[in-house]
């Protein structure tokens, strides 16, 4: 388990280091976009323009991670014009189309996921506190009751199967590149039996971003405004430019060693 997390960390890290350099347009607009959401709950923006922005952001994602792994895959398609890179890593061609497909079945997926447990949470609160002697009279009340705590419990514990099943699905981006086609389900069987090896290493590349982020929460919270945008942009910067590249290298190396590679002939288009 180690071996294998050290080895992937080396790799994402060695993917970073090298291969960045080659998308700089990519990672600079997705780092653009990031400091312009950070710098967003200053601006006063109305909701459509958020909306926007988010979008925006979310395309912007799919031209670097078309990128990215272009390059983390390329040796495998020697002489195949679909892996060329862009100039400075930008282009959208039906990779990235597919890549927004793989990412739209993904998190619709993990929505009906989320709307079935919330629902079966709210149906045993109910249940439980219909069975309560002492009803509560206050939202305060009813989530230190019977009810309130079956819910919470159950909303806590429903995450882990969906963290779990996302983990599973995590190679859907370099599958849907390498194989010309949309692959979410179908990666489902790479990743039996290294669920732990895979989240802990994805925790530890996106841990820079999750602190800086904490951060950045907890200082808007003591009413520090200045201090949270600031760490808002150093996020931004930070995935951009870091976190982006080490995930696109991290998820490419286990696509690889997990037997990805060459497990189904698409032809590329």
């Amino acid at each position: 388990m180690t071996a294998d997390i050290g080895a992937a960390l080396k790799a994402a890290f060695a993917f970073w280091r090298t291969q960045t350099q080659r998308v700089p347009g990519a990672i600079i607009l997705v780092v653009l976009a990031g400091l312009a959401a950070a710098v967003e709950p200053r601006l006063g923006w109305p909701p459509l323009w958020l909306s926007l922005s988010g979008l925006v952001q979310v395309l912007l994602s799919v031209v670097a991670y078309g990128a990215l792994f272009r390059l983390a895959l390329a040796s495998s398609h020697p002489g195949d014009k679909t892996f060329a890179i862009g100039p400075a890593g930008l282009q959208w061609t039906m990779v990235e189309w597919r890549l927004l497909g793989a990412l739209a079945l993904t998190v619709f997926f993990a929505f009906l996921v989320l709307i079935f447990l919330v629902f079966a949470a709210f149906l045993a609160a109910i249940v439980v506190y219909a069975m309560e002697g002492a009803k509560p009279t206050t939202p305060a009340g009813f989530f230190t009751s019977s009810g309130g705590i079956t819910l919470i419990g159950i909303l806590v514990l429903g995450a882990i199967p969906l963290v779990w099943a996302l983990v599973r699905l995590s190679l859907a981006m370099p599958a849907t590149v390498d194989r010309g086609r949309v692959q979410v389900f179908a990666t489902w069987d790479l990743t039996k039996g290294h669920v732990v090896a895979i989240l802990i290493s994805a925790i530890i590349v996106g841990l820079p971003v999750l602190v800086l982020g904490m951060a950045a929460s907890f200082a808007k919270q003591s009413g520090m405004y200045g201090l949270a945008t600031g760490l808002r942009l150093v996020t931004a910067l930070v995935a951009g430019g870091y976190q982006f590249p080490m995930a696109a290298g991290l998820y490419s190396h286990f696509y690889e060693v997990f037997g990805g590679r060459g497990a189904a002939d698409t032809p590329h288009n």
